[in-house]
């Protein structure tokens, strides 16, 4: 279970860091997508300190 959340954890992490990054990879991800993702993860506070990223991008995406 604990290694299933930490690469559940390590693939959210990645697909949002291609989205800050941008170019194709980060051009598919969606945020709203990712912050459901990262809803279902373990609790615990590298999962609340990559919720609140999310949550700070999709804010800013939302303000362009």
């Amino acid at each position: 279970e604990q290694a299933g959340g930490a690469i559940q954890l390590a693939t959210v992490a990645s697909q949002f860091a291609a989205k800050l990054k941008g170019g194709p990879i980060g051009d598919v991800v969606d945020l709203g997508e990712l912050a459901n993702l990262a809803a279902s993860l373990p609790d615990g506070p590298r999962v609340a300190e990559l919720r609140t990223m999310i949550e700070q991008a999709r804010a800013m995406e939302g303000a362009k």
